[in-house]
């Protein structure tokens, strides 16, 4: 059962300040001018951090190793360390260190800017793909739930999600509410999971 869809947050595709592409399309053209010598970082196989540069190699054309850690926080280390070219890493995560200018951030995968990041581009803007994914945040409940009760849920998490002290803190955190009710919500997932499931097998991904 979906009760509902409560959040999405798009990536921020980042590089450190080594490379020495300024934005997407260069950086698509370094890559091709060097293949397989950049190489990109994950928080593990199979995660979202793994299967959106797989899409954007699959679109592109473009060569890079995949370099996957146990977790973010030791590849981000590296990326900032200069052993890691590319990470397309979630938004909070980013800002402070390109506010600091430790890293570039290229491009944001969602169809419109990001608040937190408002001076870059979406990857549509800026031509070089037509990348358009964001993480997703949802509720779940066990198969056979009343649907009274997945009603019920979906409607709280609706009224939560239109406080205004929550869009705030949601906002700061780079991400913004995105509620969908139970049926709506079905329908998105049984929309995206023929896409992911190309990515994963284009990717040949094996969870760690």
């Amino acid at each position: 059962m979906s009760p509902s869809r409560t959040a999405q947050q798009a990536l921020a595709l980042i590089v450190n300040n080594k490379v020495p592409a300024k934005n997407l399309k260069e950086l698509i053209q370094h890559a091709k001018a060097n293949p397989g010598k950049l190489n990109y970082g994950s928080a593990g196989n199979g995660g979202i951090s793994h299967l959106v540069p797989e899409m954007l190699k699959t679109e592109t054309g473009i060569s890079m190793v995949h370099v996957p850690y146990k977790g973010t926080a030791p590849a981000f280390t590296d990326l900032l360390a200069g052993h890691v070219d590319f990470m397309a890493e979630s938004i909070p995560q980013a800002v402070n260190h390109f506010k600091d200018g430790k890293i570039r951030v290229l491009a944001v995968t969602s169809a419109k800017r990001n608040p937190a990041l408002a001076s870059v581009p979406t990857v549509l803007e800026t031509g070089a793909a037509s990348l358009d994914v964001v993480g997703l945040y949802g509720i779940l409940a066990p198969k056979g739930t009343p649907a009274e009760v997945v009603r019920k849920l979906s409607l709280a998490f609706k009224e939560a999600l239109d406080a205004a002290e929550i869009q705030k803190t949601m906002a700061d955190q780079g991400s913004e509410p995105a509620w969908l009710g139970p049926e709506p919500f079905a329908a998105f997932l049984a929309r995206e999971m023929p896409r992911w499931a190309q990515a994963v097998k284009a990717a040949a991904a094996k969870l760690d």
